[in-house]
């Protein structure tokens, strides 16, 4: 269903609607639910996200002189408390590989002879964007006698799961796991404002 569908289903179903809901209400309560049950999955450990996420592509990688460190902002907002298991081969960039990392494990390989050796990008996943090591195009020597930062690659493709008021209405949702009853179900309790509780635990 696209993302529209999905709201029109919703209110379809609501048969006692208040004079002031919208569907645009409508959409925000399916967003809590929706970013709910990714997380409650997540929990769970179910990693079938595939069909979950979205691709975006042409991402700019960008220097942030304060920090001394490359990142991309994300270009959408995901799903709050997301984490690496619900990106799935998070950054591509064309004959590189990203892989996920961590600023404590960074820290700990940073003075490693392998790791000057490795050219693949670890990739530190963060609330407010993803962060790089080993981006940089020239040393570090270079760098302090004045050459201009630049990264390896100038635009990367997420694949992101994203919460679901960031989907074009036109856009096809795939809810997590097959769990549409689930999202609307929980949408429309939280609309009449009833227990949510015996829904789940049904």
């Amino acid at each position: 269903m696209t993302k529209q569908q999905v709201i029109d289903s919703v209110w379809n179903l609501l048969q006692d609607k208040s004079e002031n809901l919208t569907k645009q209400m409508v959409e925000v309560f399916i967003n809590d639910t929706y970013n709910q049950t990714c997380w409650d999955l997540v929990k769970g450990r179910v990693k079938n996200f595939d069909l979950c996420r979205k691709r975006f592509t042409g991402i700019a990688v960008t220097w942030d002189s304060a920090a001394g460190v490359y990142y991309s902002d994300y270009p959408a907002a995901i799903v709050p408390e997301i984490n690496a298991e619900m990106i799935v081969s998070t950054i591509y960039g064309s004959g590189l590989l990203f892989y996920p990392s961590s600023e404590k494990r960074q820290r700990l390989v940073q003075d490693l002879t392998s790791n000057t050796l490795n050219t693949h990008i670890p990739t530190i996943l963060k609330r407010e964007r993803v962060e790089y090591k080993n981006m940089e195009t020239y040393s570090q020597e270079e760098l302090d006698n004045g050459e201009t930062p630049t990264p390896r690659i100038a635009t990367v493709r997420m694949d992101l799961a994203i919460q679901f008021k960031e989907f074009l209405p036109t856009d096809v949702v795939y809810m997590p796991a097959g769990r549409d009853y689930e999202v609307k179900q929980l949408a429309i309790d939280f609309i009449k404002q009833l227990p949510i509780m015996e829904v789940r635990n049904g």
